[in-house]
């Protein structure tokens, strides 16, 4: 007797969701989506920007560690395609080209030797070349981040206004 209630009580109940219902979860997964969408889009063009950030400052601090371990000079070349590293002065992205530049970034070089890096056999200072590499992603107009390197071959990043975790504003 009580098994049978059971039953009809359960018959008698609708299945599935009503209109209304369906109208409301759409709309809220609609609302989600739109501001979450920007705010993920934004993360990953700064996750994408800091990475290359990254490599251009691992290219810089191969040149530094290759004339250390090696004993000799080593220069770094700024060209607009790419960044160059090579044992001797004259060389091009063709040749040996250490990082190829994304279409989302432009750079502009402020060395003191023009668009070419010299670090030293040894200690890996970098003399004359002491400078600065403005970089700037095409997704955050008025933002840039600087790879300033020293006399002494030191090399650190900045940029004009916070964007990129760990990186100093200058």
């Amino acid at each position: 007797m009580f098994q049978g209630r059971f039953q009809e009580r359960f018959q008698e109940r609708p299945q599935g969701f009503s209109l209304l219902e369906l109208m409301l979860v759409c709309a809220l997964m609609a609302l989600l989506l739109g501001f979450g969408g920007v705010q993920f889009t934004q993360w990953h063009w700064r996750s994408q920007f800091s990475a290359e950030i990254q490599q251009v400052l691992a290219s810089f601090e191969l040149a530094k560690t290759q004339a250390q371990k090696h004993n000799r000079d080593y220069w770094l070349g700024i060209q607009a395609q790419c960044l160059w590293l090579a044992p001797t002065e004259h060389s091009n992205c063709n040749e040996s080209a250490a990082y190829e530049r994304p279409q989302s970034l432009n750079w502009q070089a402020e060395f003191a030797s023009g668009n070419q890096v010299k670090f030293t056999a040894g200690r890996g200072m970098s003399g004359f070349s002491s400078g600065r590499l403005r970089i700037q992603h095409r997704q955050f107009a008025g933002h840039e981040v600087r790879l300033i390197m020293s006399a002494l071959g030191r090399i650190r990043l900045c940029e004009t206004q916070p964007l990129l975790n760990g990186v100093p504003p200058c």
